[in-house]
């Protein structure tokens, strides 16, 4: 799925596949990867992926399982700039516990 404006996943939505827009909001379950300038996973949504953003809000309630890579403002969800910055390659599980181990 492709928009140059946003992408919203409601709470009854799901989408399974690539999504590649300038902001994306979820509040449902999105399965694949997503590429955007803004990734907003809202309390009950659920992000099951791989994700290249600018900017990435986890709201408390919402889970995300993947990896993450957080790139340059200049790189939006396009992706048509080669990387001029080093990006942060982040494996995160929204499910662990900080300090539990």
């Amino acid at each position: 799925m492709v928009s140059e404006s946003g992408v919203v996943v409601g709470k009854q939505g799901r989408i399974q596949g690539t999504v590649k827009a300038r902001h994306v909001v979820v509040s449902g379950h999105l399965e694949g990867s997503v590429h955007c300038a803004r990734l907003e996973i809202i309390d009950g949504g659920q992000l099951d992926g791989d994700v290249h953003v600018g900017e990435l809000v986890i709201e408390s309630g919402g889970r995300f399982n993947g990896s993450s890579e957080i790139v340059a403002a200049a790189e939006d969800s396009s992706r048509k700039s080669t990387k001029t910055k080093p990006s942060a390659k982040t494996p995160v599980n929204s499910d662990a516990v900080p300090g539990t181990g």
